[in-house]
């Protein structure tokens, strides 16, 4: 998928940190915001995106996902080429040719707690929810905005379901939330700072398929 240098209109909607797509083997970003050159492969299972000192470029990943998915499903801010680049591109390969979606019935729990604790309490039933209705193929997408909510007893939780997902999960963690213990099985990517505002990266943790 090639990155224009044209914005979206504004009425344009953002994605709310997690998603479900087909699951991903290989992502690759030419020239896309602070990646120059940039490319990674994912388990199968549970995949973590961290960063060491100050980096960015952790959301792009999860961002250049869905946008070469659905490139005109309009967000707020779509992704653009990195500086003087007339354009950028982004390549995925998907684990599976097709997949098939189960259809269940959901019950919603409404959280009536107000203040931080119903949100972080809103942020673990959402990923409960979204691990609910997933399955082999599928692949889900987490953005740090949700761990990064959850109070200690909510993130141990977090963790424990994490790890034992039944889909492929690619999900970014804080450095000051990620243990490399807590997640054993994981393949690790960390983030860093590269020269010029580029980011870099390097496997941290390779993991194992189950």
């Amino acid at each position: 998928m090639r990155i224009g240098r044209e914005r979206g209109a504004s009425e344009m909607n953002d994605w709310n940190q997690i998603a479900l797509v087909p699951a991903v083997r290989r992502l690759g970003l030419s020239r896309v915001g602070c990646w120059d050159k940039m490319e990674m492969a994912f388990l199968p299972g549970l995949n973590v995106i961290t960063e060491i000192g100050s980096a960015c470029g952790k959301s792009t990943i999860l961002r250049s996902i869905l946008q070469a998915l659905w490139p005109t499903a309009g967000f707020s801010w779509p992704l653009t080429p990195s500086e003087c680049a007339a354009e950028g591109r982004i390549v995925v390969e998907f684990m599976h040719p097709s997949i098939s979606h189960r259809l269940v019935v959901q019950v919603d729990h409404p959280i009536r707690d107000s203040g931080a604790v119903s949100m972080g309490k809103r942020m673990l039933e959402t990923l409960r929810s979204h691990l609910r209705v997933s399955h082999v193929g599928m692949g889900l997408l987490i953005d740090e905005d949700i761990t990064s909510l959850l109070d200690t007893p909510k993130y141990r939780e977090a963790v424990r379901l994490l790890n034992e997902a039944t889909c492929q999960v690619i999900c970014v963690i804080s450095a000051q939330r990620f243990d490399p213990a807590d997640f054993p099985s994981a393949r690790v990517f960390a983030c860093t700072g590269g020269d010029q505002g580029k980011a870099g990266m390097f496997l941290l943790q390779a993991g194992r398929e189950n």
